[in-house]
């Protein structure tokens, strides 16, 4: 192997401004999370029956009836969520 030839495609500046940026997007999401205001989560409730989950699915398809925004963002969250714990072996 000759001198100065790598098979890594970047060179040392644009690994370290990549690592940069990377560290600046860290920064600003811990930020974001340490100036958010308490919450108290214990009103939220999983359904536990399915009965409960069905009354779930007819009240969100009941108020958003023609919205498919709402809907579209609820299938991508359900969907960025299942990756998400595929990826961590959940």
């Amino acid at each position: 192997m000759k001198k100065g030839l790598s098979k890594f495609p970047l060179s040392g500046w644009e690994v370290v401004v990549g690592l940069a940026m990377l560290a600046s997007f860290g920064i600003g999401l811990l930020g974001v999370y340490l100036s958010m205001p308490p919450s108290n989560y214990s009103f939220l409730k999983l359904p536990r029956t399915l009965e409960e989950l069905q009354t779930l699915r007819y009240c969100h398809f009941l108020f958003s009836p023609n919205n498919e925004n709402v809907r579209s963002g609820v299938i991508n969250f359900y969907v960025f969520f299942f990756q998400c714990c595929m990826l961590l072996k959940f």
